[in-house]
C-alpha cells in the first residue's frame, strides 16, 4: 500500500526556466509529468522506512516524510541535471533572439537547426530516463512536423532580426516575465505574445516583402496558436473543465483574425 500511494505521485509540470534565453520565449515549451515506475530502490527505501517506524506507528501517515519525498527528491535532481545538459548544448548553438516571447527557435541556419533539433531530443531522452512522461513538446512542430517550412523561412527570419530586435521585442512589448502556469500567467503571456506578434507581421512584410513576409509570419502564428491551444489544453484537463472555460481573453485573441476579437476560433470569454 505505502508503495502504492508514493508511487502514484502523479505531477505535471511545465518547464518553464530562464536558462533557454539564447533562444527567446522557448520556456513552456514542453509539458512534461511525473510516472508511476516500480523501482526497486524506490520500494526499498520505503520498506525500510517502515521497518524502522516504531510498532505503533506502521501507518503511512507516521512515516518521516523526508523518507516519503525522497524519490520525488531524487526525479528532481535527475531533472536539474538534464536541464543543465541541455543549457550547456544550447549555448554552442548560434541564435538571433529576434522572436521575443515567441517560442520558435531562433536559430540561424539549417546547422543550427539541426543542432537544436538533436539537443531537445537529447534532453527528452533524459527525462524520460528520470521518470517522466513527455505529454506534449512544440520541438515537434518545428524538427518533425514543419521542419521544411521552418527552414524555408530561416533566410527571411534571419535578413529580418536586426529590424526585429531594433523595432519589436523586450522595447515595445516587454519586460518579459517568467511564464507562470496559471490562467493569470498564461494571460500576461499572451498580451506579449499578441503584441510581439503584430509587430513582427509589420517587419516581416517590410524587410522580406508580401509573399516572404506573410509566409513566414503565417509560421510564427500558427506555432503560437499550436503552443497556446496546448496549454488551454492541458489547463482545462487537470481543472475539468472546457478549453473555452479557461481561455483568457488575451489568449482567446490570438485565435481572431487581425487579433481584434472578431471572426474567433474561440470567443473571447469573462477571464482577463
Amino acid at each position: 500500500m505505502i508503495a502504492t500511494v508514493s508511487l502514484r505521485l502523479w505531477l505535471t509540470i511545465c518547464i518553464i526556466t530562464s536558462l533557454f534565453l539564447m533562444l527567446n520565449g522557448y520556456e513552456g515549451h514542453k509539458v512534461i509529468r511525473r510516472v508511476k515506475r516500480e523501482r526497486a530502490f524506490d520500494l526499498l527505501r520505503l520498506e525500510r522506512a517502515l521497518d524502522s517506524a516504531l510498532p505503533d506507528s506502521s501507518r503511512l501517515g507516521d512515516i518521516p516524510v523526508r523518507d516519503l519525498k525522497s524519490a520525488v527528491d531524487d526525479d528532481t535532481k535527475c531533472q536539474e541535471k538534464c536541464n543543465t545538459d541541455l543549457k550547456i548544448g544550447l549555448d554552442m548553438v548560434k541564435a538571433h533572439t529576434a522572436f521575443g516571447s515567441m517560442g520558435v527557435p531562433s536559430v540561424l541556419d539549417e546547422l543550427d537547426l539541426q543542432m537544436f533539433c538533436r539537443l531537445d531530443t537529447a534532453h527528452d531522452r533524459c527525462l524520460r530516463a528520470c521518470g517522466f512522461e513527455i505529454q506534449f513538446n512544440m520541438r515537434d512542430y518545428v524538427c518533425v512536423d514543419h521542419y521544411s517550412e521552418m527552414l524555408a523561412n530561416l533566410p527571411c527570419f534571419n535578413y529580418a532580426s536586426p529590424q526585429l530586435k531594433r523595432q519589436c521585442g523586450s522595447r515595445t512589448c516587454g519586460p518579459y516575465k517568467e511564464l507562470e502556469v496559471s490562467v493569470l500567467g498564461f494571460a500576461q503571456r499572451c498580451r506579449s505574445l499578441v503584441c510581439d506578434l503584430v509587430c513582427t507581421h509589420r517587419v516581416l512584410r517590410t524587410q522580406c516583402g508580401g509573399a516572404a513576409g506573410v509566409r513566414a509570419f503565417r509560421f510564427l502564428l500558427d506555432y503560437t496558436r499550436t503552443q497556446v491551444t496546448a496549454w488551454m489544453q492541458d489547463t482545462a484537463r487537470n481543472s475539468a473543465k472546457s478549453v473555452a472555460d479557461v481561455m483568457p481573453r488575451s489568449c482567446s485573441r490570438l485565435f481572431c483574425e487581425r487579433f481584434d476579437a472578431t471572426n474567433c476560433t474561440y470567443v473571447p470569454s469573462s477571464q482577463p
